[in-house]
């Protein structure tokens, strides 16, 4: 852990200067390569111009429920769910159009009140939901990289725009 110490002498500036272990910097580098290496991926698909999809989390109902956990769900109501993308749903397409607010935030039935709270809590800080977005500007591919916290942990996701609906 990084402590924050700066010089003393009489005549001499006052600079802060940060303490960082070999593994914290070690870390920080690989972040850093890893948000180049997807930034340029994302580029790279927006440039190809073709519609692009998440195989992590493809748009099928495996991706909203494993049947092998998840044993008391409601099959068919997740069977009645379709994919679309988002300019299927939305014409024209924008995000952050008048702002962004926590009354955005509305639940639908897929049971993830949990997330939508923590959304919800954090639109009340419209520049912190703003900085999660890497990807700025809609495009046609549908690919975004996004930063969310896992654990804590800044993360980097590459998503596509694909959203379950009824």
């Amino acid at each position: 852990m990084g402590g924050l110490c700066c010089s003393r002498g009489k005549d001499s500036v006052k600079m802060p200067v940060i303490a960082v272990s070999n593994k914290s910097r070690a870390a920080i580098q690989k972040m850093q390569q890893e948000k180049i290496e997807l930034e340029r991926f994302v580029q790279e698909t927006i440039a190809k111009g073709k519609p692009w999809t998440d195989p992590d989390f493809p748009p099928e109902r495996s991706s909203l429920y494993d049947p092998n956990i998840d044993n008391e769900v409601d099959v068919q109501m997740f069977n009645s769910f379709k994919w679309k993308r988002a300019n299927e749903i939305f014409n024209p397409v924008a995000v952050f159009t008048g702002g962004v607010d926590p009354n955005d935030i509305n639940q639908g039935q897929l049971g993830d009140c949990y997330y939508l709270a923590a959304l919800s809590s954090l639109a009340e800080f419209e520049d912190r939901v703003k900085a999660l977005f890497i990807t700025k500007e809609i495009n046609a591919a549908g690919i975004y990289l996004v930063k969310i916290y896992i654990n804590g942990t800044e993360t980097l996701v590459v998503v596509d725009d694909h959203l379950p609906v009824k």
